[in-house]
């Protein structure tokens, strides 16, 4: 069978609205009216909320605050993806005449787009489901570029997902029109993701803040605008990835104009990350404070500083601007009121307005794409935080705090009643054995219908009798590391587990039935062009085998909170350095000998993975997926198989 090459995955109506109250929020009818506001910018995922307003909008709630959280990274989506929104993008698209074929064939057909874009978005979000046989038919919906991947690969008219999928390619479409002409820093998941990805200055950003406003800009503008912003003194936004620091921006912009007096907080794991040196003050020209780390106290304490009750030197984990410099603020967090976490709130998020966008068919990443998928956390931070390419440094992998089963389920059974959702994704850096198979067994016996994944160590915790509790009480999924995928890389990273032992707990979860993702890492330091074949060798036999559903390889980025930049020496780094600039500083620039070679192996890589997914050159020899001479795989060619069978 001919390889497939490296096919596109883009990106990058409603049904029953549900909203709910939490038991001892504020009401409309309460005295007080809600006084903080949490907003999710542009773009993050369109099949559910994000993790961090419901978690937040519980934990404050939980300490007699009131809060608000609006998603405009979905409600600008849904105004882009809209009857008067393709209208408003077509014809700016038409004021800059596309130059290539599919590009004016897509304009040509700009009324076909205009028609069904409102029928297949409700479509998506569930509210049509006959639809599907329309656009089976293959004659409803206008087909581009995209779906040209299609023909000949996947006999998608006959799988229950072909409509859906269909429908994803259709929009992905759209997504390459606007990026080619008049949106180029456009994604489902991303917006501008450039100028933050590596921003060691603030020049670029300010000078994008400083340009013409783009048509996501407006639209974001028109979805702040509808938020009721009443009595809100405090606005936090969430910047958990680089493509959402400028729509965090311009969020902040916005209610600025639309509010004047707000006070607006900037926090999430991109700001966490990268911003712990800012220098430059520039960035409180449209923001007031910057929180790190876990947002739930920095909020307490801001809104008790809002109030006139806590003075601006006692702030959290925060810092502002002062007689234009960068002030850093720490002082003691205000109690909660909760022995553990509270179930996340969902409150004011309209459920039924997020939707799937079905991008791969392949069934464990679809999970990242359905609608229908809350969020919790079995346990903060991670159980090993040892692994030397890791930010071990940070709270958010260092401080490692569980959740007792019991209480966990509770959440689950509470989210449940509250919003109808039966499917949870685990938002944990690594989800532990124990713990899992506890709720695993509590669910099968109080919430029989539930199905949840989310991510694990593969270590030896991992085994038969834990996956099949985990099975048995709704785990349908697991994502995780294996990283270098040979012992002595492994030993270099401190996985703190041999091959071997990954490998029979990949079995264990294959043997339950629970579908399995993984991350590699390629570039590792000190790595050579025979331990990565070798690797290589390695994921075929473990796709041969069927331990893996999919695959994603991640080149190395030396962080400056991991242990490889406390030490690189260590690891055979020199010339060292982070980018100057007074701005974002988190990967640092090294040099290392005969890293070059090993960089040439990443397309093929890349491309290997892509045709495993798929079923495709299992048997071939490994060496066939790079275009230039590499050595024999030193790992026998049933070596997997053996461990297996040990």
């Amino acid at each position: 069978m001919d390889p497939i090459l490296n096919g596109p995955l883009a990106g990058g109506g409603t049904t029953a609205t549900v909203i709910y109250r939490k038991i001892g929020a504020v009401t409309p009818e309460s005295p007080l009216a809600p006084s903080i506001a949490l907003f999710t910018p542009p773009f993050l995922q369109p099949n559910g909320p994000y993790a961090a307003t419901p978690f937040l909008a519980a934990g404050l709630a939980a300490r007699g605050l009131s809060v608000r959280q609006y998603d405009v990274s979905l409600t600008t989506l849904l105004r882009f993806f809209s009857p008067a929104g393709l209208e408003r993008f077509f014809d700016a698209v038409a004021h800059r005449p596309p130059t290539n074929r599919p590009q004016k064939a897509m304009l040509e057909r700009r009324d076909e787009y205009v028609k069904t874009i409102g029928p297949t978005i409700a479509f998506l979000q569930g509210a049509n489901p006959t639809l599907a046989h329309r656009i089976l038919t293959r004659d409803y919906l206008p087909e581009g570029e995209r779906f040209r991947q299609i023909e000949g690969l996947f006999n998608l008219l006959e799988r229950g997902d072909g409509a859906l999928h269909l429908a994803a390619l259709y929009l992905d479409d759209l997504h390459d029109l606007a990026v080619g002409t008049v949106l180029p820093g456009f994604g489902f998941s991303r917006y501008r993701e450039k100028l933050a990805g590596a921003a060691p200055s603030y020049d670029g950003i300010q000078e994008a803040l400083d340009g013409e406003p783009d048509l996501v800009d407006r639209w974001l503008g028109e979805a702040i605008a509808e938020c009721p912003l009443d009595e809100v003194t405090l606005a936090g936004i969430t910047v958990p990835f680089p493509g959402n620091l400028m729509g965090a921006l311009l969020t902040a912009r916005h209610l600025k104009r639309l509010r004047p007096g707000i006070q607006v907080a900037l926090g999430g794991g991109w700001v966490s990350t990268e911003l712990r040196s800012l220098e430059d003050p520039r960035i409180f020209d449209l923001v007031d404070f910057i929180s790190l780390d876990e947002g739930e106290g920095p909020l307490a304490a801001l809104a008790e500083h809002v109030e006139g009750k806590r003075p601006r030197k006692d702030l959290v984990r925060t810092m502002a601007r002062e007689d234009g410099k960068v002030v850093w603020f720490d002082g003691t967090e205000p109690p909660s009121p909760c022995a553990v976490d509270p179930t996340p709130s969902y409150e004011g998020l309209h459920l039924g307005r997020y939707f799937t966008v079905l991008e791969s068919v392949n069934p464990v990443m679809r999970l990242w794409a359905e609608r229908g998928f809350g969020k919790l956390r079995a346990a903060r931070g991670c159980y090993h935080k040892k692994c030397t390419f890791c930010d071990t440094s940070l709270p958010y992998i260092s401080d490692y705090r569980p959740l007792d089963a019991v209480a966990l389920l509770g959440q689950a059974e509470t989210l449940a009643r509250a919003t109808g959702l039966r499917g949870i994704h685990f938002v944990d850096e690594a989800m532990p054995a124990g713990l899992m198979q506890r709720f695993g067994l509590l669910a099968r016996e109080r919430l029989p219908d539930l199905v949840w994944w989310g991510n694990v160590r593969f270590d030896r915790s991992f085994t038969p009798t834990v996956c099949r509790a985990m099975k048995q009480g709704g785990c349908v999924a697991v994502s995780g590391g294996l990283e270098g995928l040979v012992d002595s890389v492994l030993a270099r990273m401190k996985k703190g587990v041999a091959l071997a032992p990954m490998i029979k707990s990949l079995q264990a979860f294959r043997d339950s039935g629970i579908l399995v993702h993984a991350y590699l890492i390629h570039a590792f330091p000190g790595s050579t062009v025979k331990e990565t074949v070798d690797a290589l060798e390695v994921l075929r036999q473990l796709f041969q085998e069927d331990l893996l559903g999919s695959a994603f390889w991640h080149r190395f980025a030396l962080t400056v909170h991991s242990p490889v930049f406390a030490s690189p020496e260590s690891y055979g780094l020199y010339g060292v350095s982070v980018p100057p600039g007074g701005f974002a500083r988190n990967e640092a620039r090294y040099e290392e000998e005969g890293i070059e070679a090993v960089d040439l192996l990443g397309d093929g890589l890349r491309k290997a993975t892509y045709n495993f997914m798929h079923g495709v050159g299992l048997r071939e020899d490994v060496r066939s997926w790079f275009d230039f001479p590499v050595p024999k795989a030193g790992v026998g060619r049933t070596w997997v198989a053996g461990v297996l069978k040990s």
